[in-house]
Formats: C-alpha cells, sequence, structure tokens
C-alpha cells in the first residue's frame, strides 16, 4: 500500500484508522507524541490488541460468548477511545507488515466502531457540505465524502418500502428513481439534479433509513439494530467452522436451496429464515442457526456457483444472524413476536381471543411448507423436505398428513428410526382409523427390535380390520418369536438372574 506517514494535527485518528481498514491493511501504526510512542496493531484492516494487556483479555472473553449482543463490546470500544482521546498531536507512520497470522495478539476489535466513536473526521479534505436550505425529514447532510460514503458509482441502492416522511423536491425524485434496484451512476446519468446536491441527498436517504444498499450488509433489522462489527464478527467465526467442519450433502442440493432463500429472504420472517418453529427453544434456535449459517456462508460463493451473488449471500448471511441474535434472547425475542404476531406471544393470545382468520393464516402457512416439502422430495432433496415438514407440524400440529409423512422420510435414514416412530405415532393418534401408517409404525418398531409393541400395532390393525392378512401373518410370526425368546431366556424373572 501507498506509505502512510504525516501529521495527527492534520490527519485525525479516526480518519487514519477509517483508511486502514479500508485498504484492509496489516501492520504497526506508530504514534510519536511529547517524547513517547503509542502503537495499534492491524490484521486486515481490523484493530488487535496485545494479548498481555486488560482490555486484550476482555475483548478475548467477549469474542468468545455465545449470545454477546454487542452492548458490552460497545463499551470496551468506548474504553479504547477514551484512552487514545489524547493523541491529537504529533507525527505517525504506519509499518506494513506481511504476517497476517495475529501473532499475540487479540481482536478483532469492532474497527469502524471505533472509528465512528472516536469523532467524526477533522481533516481539510472533508470539508462540509453546505446546509440544505430547504424543508426535509431528514437530518442534516453527511460530513464525509457523499460518493465514498454510498460505495461509488457501481454501488446499487433501492428504496426501503413503507418508509414515510416529509420529502423536499431532490429527495423525492431519489426515492422515485431508486424503486427498482439502480447503480449511483445510472442515477447521475438521468439526475435533473446537480451531482453534488444528489449525493448528499442520496447519502442523508441512507443514513436515515429511506435506501438500502444491495452491495453491503444489511445492518438494519426492524425492530432490532446490530453493529455491522458483530455481524462481521460472526461471519469470521462461522468461516472458522466451515474449515474445520465442511457442511456434507449434495452440492446441487445446497445450491438450490441457497438460491431459494436468496429468491424469497424478503418474505421471510425469523423464524422461516432459521428453518424452525416458532415454538422452537433456544438450543433449536442455535442448532439451526450454525447450520444455516454454514449453508449460506458467503465464504461458499465459488464452492455453490454464485459467484456474482457474492454481496447477496452476504446480506442473507447477516440477516439468518440477526434473525439469530434476536431469537436467542428472551426479551428481544418477545418484542419481535409481539410485533409479528408469532411464537408464544401470539399463541397466548389466540388462547384469550381466538380468530377465524388467525386460524386460517396458520393452516395457509403450514400448507405451504408442506407443499414446499413434496416439491423437495420431488427434486430428491430429502433434507430440505424434512425441513418443511418439521416447519409444517410445528405450525400446525392438528394435520395427520404432516406427521405421517414427515415420519415417512424420516425413516428413509436408519439412524432416524426412532425420529419415525415418533412422528408416525404422532399422526396416527390424529387419525387412528388409517390402516398404511400403523402398518409402517410397526415395521419400524421391528427394525428398532421392539417386538411387542409392533405386535400391539398388528394386533390394532386387526381390531379395525380382521381380515388383514399381512397383519394377521405379521402378528402370528411376532408372537412366536417372541414365545421363543422368552422360553430361550427363561422368561423375564430368568434373564433378569442371569444378569448377575
Amino acid at each position: 500500500m501507498k506509505e502512510m506517514q504525516g501529521e495527527l494535527a492534520i490527519r485525525a485518528l479516526p480518519d487514519l484508522v477509517r483508511d486502514l481498514h479500508a485498504a484492509e491493511a496489516t501492520g504497526t501504526l506508530e504514534i510519536e507524541m511529547q517524547g513517547q510512542r503509542r502503537k495499534l496493531h492491524f490484521v486486515r484492516g481490523e484493530i488487535y490488541l496485545p494479548a498481555a494487556t486488560p482490555l486484550a483479555r476482555r475483548l478475548a472473553a467477549l469474542l468468545a460468548e455465545e449470545h454477546s449482543d454487542g452492548h458490552e463490546l460497545t463499551a470496551l470500544v468506548q474504553r479504547m477511545v477514551d484512552l487514545t482521546s489524547s493523541w491529537r498531536e504529533g507525527s505517525y507512520r504506519f509499518l506494513e507488515s506481511k504476517d497476517d497470522s495475529g501473532g499475540e495478539l487479540v481482536g478483532p476489535l469492532p474497527t469502524l466502531e471505533f472509528a465512528r466513536l472516536g469523532g467524526a473526521s477533522t481533516s481539510p479534505e472533508a470539508a462540509e457540505p453546505p446546509a440544505e436550505s430547504r424543508p426535509s425529514a431528514l437530518p442534516g447532510p453527511p460530513a464525509t465524502d457523499p460518493l465514498a460514503k454510498l460505495g461509488g458509482e457501481r454501488a446499487r441502492w433501492i428504496t426501503v418500502p413503507k418508509r414515510s416522511g416529509s420529502f423536499n423536491p431532490a429527495e423525492q425524485w431519489v426515492l422515485e428513481q431508486l424503486r427498482q434496484p439502480r447503480t449511483l451512476r445510472d442515477l447521475l446519468e438521468d439526475t435533473p439534479v446537480p451531482r453534488a446536491e444528489l449525493l448528499e441527498t442520496a447519502a442523508k436517504l441512507a443514513a436515515a433509513g429511506y435506501l438500502r444498499s444491495l452491495d453491503r450488509p444489511r445492518v438494519e433489522t426492524g425492530a432490532f439494530e446490530f453493529q455491522s462489527e458483530t455481524l462481521q464478527r460472526l461471519r469470521l467465526r462461522i468461516a472458522s467452522f466451515l474449515e474445520e467442519k465442511p457442511l456434507d450433502g449434495d452440492l446441487e442440493s445446497q445450491r438450490s436451496r441457497v438460491m431459494e432463500l436468496l429468491a424469497t429472504r424478503e418474505d421471510l420472517d425469523h423464524y422461516q429464515l432459521l428453518g424452525i418453529g416458532p415454538f422452537a427453544s433456544t438450543d433449536e434456535v442455535q442448532r439451526a442457526y450454525e447450520e444455516m449459517a454454514r449453508l449460506v456462508h458467503p465464504l461458499r460463493a465459488g464452492e455453490l456457483g454464485l459467484e456474482e451473488s457474492a454481496g447477496a449471500l452476504t446480506e442473507l448471511f447477516d440477516s439468518m444472524t440477526t434473525a439469530y441474535l434476536t431469537l436467542s434472547d428472551n426479551e428481544r425475542r418477545r418484542d419481535y413476536d409481539r410485533q409479528h404476531g408469532l411464537g408464544p406471544e401470539a399463541a397466548a393470545v389466540t388462547e384469550t381471543s381466538p380468530t377465524a382468520a388467525r386460524q386460517e393464516e396458520r393452516e395457509e402457512l403450514a400448507r405451504s411448507y408442506f407443499e414446499r416439502a413434496m416439491a423437495y422430495e420431488a427434486r430428491a432433496e430429502i433434507h430440505f423436505a424434512i425441513e418443511m415438514l418439521t416447519l409444517a407440524t410445528a405450525t400446525d400440529p392438528t394435520h395427520a398428513e404432516y406427521f405421517l409423512n414427515l415420519g415417512r422420510l424420516q425413516a428413509r435414514n436408519p439412524n432416524w428410526l426412532r425420529r419415525a416412530a415418533t412422528s408416525y405415532l404422532r399422526g396416527i393418534s390424529l387419525s387412528p382409523r388409517e390402516i398404511p401408517p400403523r402398518l409402517e409404525l410397526a415395521r419400524i418398531l421391528e427394525k428398532l427390535g421392539e417386538l411387542p409393541r409392533a405386535r400391539v400395532q398388528y394386533h390394532t390393525i386387526l381390531r379395525i380390520d380382521s381380515t388383514h392378512q399381512v397383519a394377521l401373518a405379521r402378528r402370528q410370526e411376532l408372537e412366536e418369536r417372541i414365545a421363543a425368546e422368552n422360553r430361550g431366556e427363561g422368561g423375564l424373572l430368568g434373564r433378569f438372574f442371569r444378569k448377575g
């Protein structure tokens, strides 16, 4: 990278940090002031701390926490900002290094958060744009270069729907033009608004949440917001999981699943994104996130043949992470459920004031899961079919069809026979007069070596239809086998005493 050195009075520390982050630089930023030397260590553009320091030990502990929501991490960053707040005068130089292993360092510290909390740019190059004289629903213009803030001319943006406000003519024109995704270059070519004014306007709209980037991770989450550094930290963690344990399974099926998620992600709630039911436990949320995050991690773009969709994969991954951070925290989950009419909160409301409309909505959602499961099965994507059927049974546990099909597919895996038996039992309890499911359950119980339970199922079939030939033959054979085993082992008491 270009040699970096100069005076802090001209280029402030937060701006230096932003530059090094943007350049993904590795090395040491040395600060000389009042005869003393201070250092900040960078690895691929992120600040790392010397492992022996108390702040580094606290940072390591926070990064290791599974359910950290970023508040303590932000407090630690603020502490780091306080420690460096006196670094205002003196000289600086950046010593680049080729070693990006981190060595005896701990990190990353949320670097952009450090720069943000450290203060706005004070360099002469970043002249503040003129104030907007016309009425507007938005705050004042950004303090940094608007085009850089928006990601450059090739960046794609789109208007966020269902956001209201009072807009001046320039703002209204930008919002109208970006109702469909467009690059800033296209917008600048068509605009009747002066270039500088348009960029300032677009930057203000983006900062206020009226525009959304299609090329950068989404941080806005509806009811909750998480620091982009928190999302980045989990991206790095899942990347390490992928290196240790790559995702198994058919690559084409995974690609198909990812493409469907990319196409439908805007319509999915947090539960649907993770592929779990609205009553899933915290452990189930954790397991689902680990699996889905590995499936859609942007690191897999090349492996899945989705190189051109790497940006969209990052956005999808961050949406998954947001869902996980929300649903794994009880308070945030309660608030989310109330706002969206989901989960136990919705169930409580339904019990006290049941409505036909709400029940129909749940039934329609469960039916959609079931139909998607059948489509997956038709494409031999059994794993995803089972996921969809699991969602269907959790959303509407009153349909025998969902449980019976779930059991049928689970039985295809020899390691899931007990799960299959449980699903069949649930389905049979909802539709007790059906014979074929009882036959399947009896066969599964035989494979599990539970002959008395299998015999009970054949006996029940004969109570429904006394002439059923398969049930007659299988019950007779099982009775003979059970009797032979009892004779050979001396019966239950004989087996008990023989153990001694």
